[in-house]
């Protein structure tokens, strides 16, 4: 799973996502390449819906994968995530992507590791209806 920051809107610049990205990359326990990286459970699924849960208090990440994916990552237990702290542009198929991962973990841009399925949805969640 690579996430990077979004296309900008006019009044932001990449910089504006850095933080959140790098929140998410923490809170999943990921770290930069050569460094070590702690796996976390932060997998889940939220009626039907996989989700990782970075340990922000009210949000978590949708994770809009088909059903194959979300069958295999169960099958496996856990997931490789990067996060990108570069933009990426859309399109050029998988050799684009291997580019971007090369060139962002060159510059120190990107933090890896994997995350694993949690086995239920945190009591905070939960709530009366």
């Amino acid at each position: 799973m690579l996430l990077t920051p979004p296309r900008p809107r006019l009044s932001e610049s990449v910089e504006h996502y850095r933080p959140g990205l790098l929140g998410i990359a923490r809170g999943l326990g990921l770290a930069p390449p050569h460094e070590p990286y702690r796996l976390r459970r932060g997998l889940l699924l939220v009626r039907g819906i996989a989700c990782l849960d970075y340990g922000h208090p009210s949000s978590t990440l949708n994770v809009p994968y088909p059903h194959t994916w979300c069958t295999t990552a169960q099958r496996q237990g856990r997931v490789n995530v990067a996060v990108g702290l570069v933009q990426r542009e859309l399109g050029g198929g998988l050799a684009s992507v291997h580019r971007y991962l090369g060139e962002t973990a060159e510059a120190r841009e990107l933090w890896t590791g994997a995350t694993a399925w949690r086995p239920s949805i945190p009591p905070a969640w939960h709530c009366a209806i």
